[in-house]
């Protein structure tokens, strides 16, 4: 199923993305999964490498926070059962594998019974490029990475089009109160005579003696 995930630091929410649960591995807990983002590379080497189809470096010790590392991995090269082996014998418990061609969202199947003690997510490249620029701990290290089995927006992503909706309607009867109010006005002025008629109206007077 499409799931969802965020960014968020000191400052709030700043970012969220759509990404696909795995079908391999350990379900999302109901309240999410939190992390600090690293990288892919391969164990005991200097070459880049974000396939995660070789052994990975290790996970490094948890911070104080206590957050675990959630492992971003590339697609390709390999299948998702082998990246994700790779990424527990490394000491992950979180991974996030990123589309290496377009921004559709795959689904992870294994495609065999092993057990993998690992929660995964599928996300697109564009997710999986602006997490591995900005988000990365050794770049950002208040970043904090949610994993939720829902898709959630920004507050002000509600918020926002509430209040125009409210706005609008305050409007609109703004409007249609100074319209009836303009009609009421000239139903007024139709049922009274004009000046020029008023003063063709005979003027009587009567006096104390006149019989009424």
């Amino acid at each position: 199923a499409v799931i969802g995930g965020r960014i968020q630091d000191q400052t709030g929410i700043v970012q969220t993305f759509l990404s696909y649960n795995s079908s391999i591995g350990l379900s999302l807990s109901r309240k999410g999964e939190e992390g600090l983002l690293v990288l892919s590379s391969r164990a005991n080497s200097s070459t880049t490498d974000e396939y995660a189809c070789d052994p990975v470096t290790p996970a490094a010790k948890k911070l104080i926070s206590g957050f675990p590392w959630v492992l971003l991995v590339r697609r390709g090269n390999c299948d998702f059962l082998s990246k994700l082996e790779n990424a527990v014998e490394a000491g992950y418990e979180l991974v996030i594998v990123y589309n290496d061609q377009d921004d559709r969202l795959v689904p992870m199947h294994g495609g065999t019974d092993r057990e993998v003690d690992v929660k995964a997510v599928f996300v697109g490249l564009s997710s999986g490029e602006a997490l591995k620029a900005n988000y990365l701990f050794a770049h950002n290290p208040t970043a904090q990475v949610t994993l939720t089995p829902y898709y959630t927006l920004p507050w002000h992503m509600y918020i926002v089009p509430f209040l125009i909706v409210i706005s609008i309607c305050f409007l609109l009867m703004f409007i249609f109160l100074v319209i009836k109010k303009i009609r009421r006005y000239q139903r007024r002025r139709r049922a009274r005579l004009p000046p020029s008629k008023l003063k063709k109206l005979k003027i009587i007077v009567y006096c104390d003696s006149d019989e009424f």
